[in-house]
């Protein structure tokens, strides 16, 4: 189904390193809301993310975990990682 947008270079706004877990990225202006849900059945140690923001994020907190510590990963891009049991939600507030 995705094919197309790949071979057009288009890179999804949330892409998860582990197969089976949902993330859907909500916006309301510049700041995001990531509702995470993991269906492997199992809990996932470490989760890493990389996201598209529209500026750089003055904070990103997890319901879970709170405060996340994240790095740039070029223009547009934040990378973290977390632990993620069954579900979680993050919050990542602009500038």
């Amino acid at each position: 189904i995705v094919q197309p947008a790949r071979e057009a270079g288009i890179a999804p706004p949330v892409v998860c390193d582990v197969p089976l877990v949902d993330a859907v990225c909500m916006e309301s202006g510049e700041d995001l809301l990531i509702p995470l849900a993991n269906y492997t059945l199992q809990p996932i140690p470490r989760l890493t993310l990389e996201i598209a923001v529209s500026s750089p994020p003055r904070e990103v907190r997890s319901v879970h975990h709170g405060v996340l510590p994240y790095e740039t990963i070029g223009e547009g891009r934040i990378r973290l990682s977390l632990p993620l049991d069954c579900t979680d939600f993050l919050s990542i507030v602009s500038e």
